[in-house]
């Protein structure tokens, strides 16, 4: 399941981030920054549904990137 969450991140990220490409390459870096900044720490709880919610932001970032 979670790495599940990681590939659909991707692909919703791959689709996100051509639409926050129009603001500026350097904009979009620094958003999906902010983006794996949230998902780190997200990740870090042991509860399964932080954890699901921190791949899924991981892999929309990935994706932008």
């Amino acid at each position: 399941m979670i790495n599940v969450a990681t590939m659909s991140g991707i692909a919703i990220g791959s689709i996100v981030g051509g639409e926050l490409i129009s603001c500026g390459r350097r904009r979009t870096l620094f958003i999906m920054n902010f983006v794996i900044l949230i998902s780190a720490v997200l990740s870090v709880f042991l509860n399964f549904w932080s954890i699901v919610v921190g791949k899924l932001l991981l892999g929309v970032a990935a994706g932008a990137f």
